[in-house]
């Protein structure tokens, strides 16, 4: 969940440098004893990122990225855009992978073709416990450039975090996602659904404002999106849930993302799956179409 305020603050830079060495160190007491805890360190830096199990196994980066671009070209995704990203000083590495050659029509109501949408499939790495190494399936809006999540539980490329990383392991791994995104352009997938549930434009930010109260979003997100969607693009003017949810995705991918890929990444989750749960559950819909109270004013007469 995202915090309920986003005030200015400093921010560790995102960097694209990923091929580093990390190496695994005992942990020792003030006193010089061992205190049966590792901890891994960045070689070029000498920094020090997380103290770590013994049980624990480092996946350097460059094997994960080479593994991967290894994988699409054997299953024929040879043609990509990369971008690789680094941040909290080399603790996380992300990697994400758009195929312009892997494109679908999303089916959503009242577009007798649908939204273009492109195959993403982003990689995680980490050395501090916080990402499995995985594969998350997600898609590109073309019309928008804005980066949305399937909600497909993420497609692990090692069964626990370890130096092994099997090409064929991998390549399953790509197989199936290409699958699970296939799947999804069928009638009546998730976002066909949000498309079908109408909604006011007020009713889109009582939602908004109600995804704040449940710490969903926070009060500085929830006023970006609500600029987006009180002022949509023309092909997201119709009101219901999907032009939400893409009002929500267009503010995270052009404001957030940049300079904060892990926040967006986590409110685009937590806002896809709060919405997706409400147009199928009508119970937790109408928990988010409640107007906020709205606190009185103090008026002093003289």
């Amino acid at each position: 969940k995202e915090k309920k305020t986003d005030m200015a603050r400093t921010t560790r830079p995102v960097t694209s440098d990923y091929d580093y060495n990390v190496v695994m160190e005992d942990m020792f007491t003030a006193d010089g004893n061992k205190t049966g805890w590792k901890c891994t360190r960045r070689l070029d830096t000498g920094n020090v990122i997380a103290p770590v199990t013994k049980d624990y196994n480092i996946c350097q980066n460059a094997d994960v990225i080479n593994t991967s671009r290894d994988a699409f070209e054997s299953v024929g995704l040879d043609n990509y855009k990369e971008s690789i990203n680094v941040c909290r000083d080399g603790a996380v590495m992300r990697a994400v992978y758009d195929f312009p050659e892997h494109t679908r029509q999303l089916k959503v109501k009242g577009k007798k073709v649908g939204d273009e949408v492109g195959l993403r499939l982003v990689v995680n790495n980490s050395f501090d416990r916080s990402r499995k190494v995985s594969f998350d399936l997600g898609m590109l809006r073309l019309v928008c450039t804005n980066g949305m999540t399937t909600m497909e539980k993420e497609l692990s490329i090692a069964r626990k975090h370890s130096s092994k990383l099997s090409l064929d392991f991998i390549v399953d791994a790509v197989n199936k996602a290409v699958s699970k995104f296939d799947d999804l352009m069928k009638e009546g997938n998730i976002f066909d659904k949000m498309a079908n549930y109408e909604v006011s434009q007020d009713q889109g930010l009582y939602i908004l404002q109600n995804l704040v109260k449940a710490n969903t979003i926070s009060e500085v997100t929830r006023e970006g999106i609500s600029q987006v969607w009180n002022n949509p693009r023309q092909e997201d003017e119709g009101r219901n849930v999907y032009n939400l949810l893409n009002a929500s995705t267009d503010y995270l991918t052009h404001q957030v993302s940049e300079s904060r890929f892990e926040l967006s990444d986590r409110v685009t989750q937590n806002v896809t799956k709060r919405l997706a749960n409400a147009v199928r559950k009508p119970a937790l819909m109408e928990k988010l179409l409640i107007k906020p109270k709205v606190e009185a004013e103090l008026t002093i007469s003289e």
